[in-house]
């Protein structure tokens, strides 16, 4: 009977109006250099192919607000696979240690008989000079499945254009190092000279990664 009660009682209570409070706050927004960029690797302009990489390209419409975004060049070969394991160096010039990941956007344009993987090394190394290449790992860094040395968790883009995995793992880049960026390339007897192209981005955050 108490507890009968007590819930009477609750909810004969008179329901109180609302309360709005407002705190006012000002930010002030400074501008300075990214200390998280990304730079070419050693693959690009090597072995006489017409590799290229510009950060000056694209634009990226944000919210009214222009970013740019890096532009890489990389050739497929009819009926080969073409291993690019150098291509970008992700680079962490900040103070604080970085967890880094990939994620893909959409592939776009002619993906006939091709198929790509987009690859992120988990060796970081302090030596980011493009010319330079990194350590060479005890398991050669072409095959790309070593998973003390890669993340196996590659982007993958199916033949068709169909986004198979659209994000990496996530790798830990300690300041002041970079990891590498690698690109697998399939094409078949049928794939065509037209351009198929795919827009990624490199996702750096302090602290725990989100899910």
């Amino acid at each position: 009977m108490a507890v009968l009660a007590g819930a009477l009682s609750l909810t004969a209570t008179p329901a109180l109006g609302s309360v709005l409070v407002e705190n006012y706050i000002e930010t002030e927004i400074d501008t300075v250099a990214a200390c998280f960029h990304k730079q070419s690797g050693a693959d690009v302009g090597a072995y006489g192919l017409d590799l290229g990489f510009d950060n000056t390209v694209n634009t990226v419409d944000q919210d009214g607000v222009q970013s740019r975004e890096e532009l890489v060049d990389v050739i497929g070969m009819v009926g080969d696979r073409v291993i690019y394991s150098d291509v970008i160096r992700y680079v962490n010039d900040c103070d604080v240690d970085l967890n880094l990941r990939l994620q893909s956007g959409e592939a776009a344009g002619d993906w006939t008989d091709r198929t790509a993987r987009i690859h992120l090394s988990t060796v970081p190394h302090s030596d980011a000079d493009p010319t330079t290449a990194p350590p060479t790992p005890a398991t050669p860094s072409h095959e790309l499945d070593d998973p003390t040395q890669w993340d196996q968790n590659p982007i993958s883009i199916e033949a068709g254009g169909a986004i198979g995995n659209d994000a990496t793992g996530w790798v830990t880049l300690p300041a002041g190092e970079a990891v590498r960026g690698a690109l697998v390339v399939w094409s078949g007897a049928d794939a065509s000279a037209a351009l198929g192209a795919v827009n990624w981005i490199a996702h750096a955050t302090h602290g725990v990664p989100a899910p």
